[in-house]
């Protein structure tokens, strides 16, 4: 198995300058669970005061996240962001990145978020399980364990060290998704051929 690289490279980091944003990014789609992951913020907001969930993304779902969030009274701590082209700015300022997919395969956009040093919560499916370690870049949660995944955010909301330390882990795990690493190993794929 020889997974997808990550198709950027970033060594300019700071990762003690970031905001207090919660950046998730995909497809507005059911599978991503984007109003499962609003309203989860939700029921957390009080333990997290001064951070905002920020996603970037299109897709049919856009209005019906938008309801919800003017619903739950979230317009000035969630932000929808639509598609966004240079999605660089948003990475760099980030400490958080989640993802509530119910199902993934390998998703660049976590691969992208760990290049950028960002600790990871999401919950468990193919995607998160191969690339998340628990306790090292980020938490993974049983599909439907929401409280868990309540949890993993607020610890790392509320624990700048450990938010720190897991992002610089995440960003030594990007390495292994690096085209040079990943070409390496087709190499040797192709010459035992």
């Amino acid at each position: 198995f020889i997974p997808n690289p990550v198709n950027i490279c970033i060594d300019d980091l700071n990762l003690k300058e970031r905001k207090k944003i919660i950046l998730s990014v995909g497809r507005l789609d059911e599978i991503k669970r984007f109003d499962l992951l609003i309203r989860l913020f939700n029921d957390i907001k009080d333990d997290i005061k001064n951070w905002n969930l920020e996603i970037a993304g299109n897709g049919d779902e856009y209005d019906y996240l938008k309801k919800i969030i003017v619903d739950l009274k979230l317009s000035d701590r969630v932000k929808l962001l639509g598609e966004i082209k240079n999605i660089d700015p948003l990475y760099r300022k980030a400490s958080i990145f989640t993802l509530a997919s119910k199902f993934e395969g390998m998703p660049m956009v976590i691969l992208e978020a760990i290049e950028y040093g960002l600790p990871v919560v999401g919950f468990r499916n193919d995607g998160t399980d191969f690339i998340i370690k628990k306790n090292y870049n980020g938490y993974k949660s049983n599909l439907n364990d929401f409280n868990d995944f309540k949890k993993n955010l607020i610890e790392l909301a509320n624990n700048k060290n450990k938010r720190e330390l897991y992002g610089r882990n995440a960003k030594i795990s990007s390495k292994k998704y690096h085209k040079i690493t990943l070409l390496k190993k087709w190499e040797d794929l192709i010459a035992i051929m």
